[in-house]
């Protein structure tokens, strides 16, 4: 009897995960259309390059010397 309720129950949660793992998939991402590289009042090492390519990519280079 034990067993037929622990299965029971694992068929039940795995409807409820797949549903809301989809629910939340449907969530728009808040907070994601913010600007890049973002206000701080840190400031950027000037040798950072940075844009954006046509495609929306974003990018930062760096130059790195190390390891040789």
């Amino acid at each position: 009897m034990m067993h037929l309720c622990r299965n029971l129950l694992r068929h039940r949660r795995l409807p409820i995960l797949i549903f809301a793992g989809l629910l939340a998939s449907l969530l728009p991402a808040s907070g994601w259309e913010g600007t890049w590289p973002p206000e701080t009042d840190i400031p950027v090492d000037p040798a950072v390059v940075s844009g954006q390519l046509e495609n929306g990519l974003r990018y930062a280079i760096l130059r790195n010397t190390e390891p040789r």
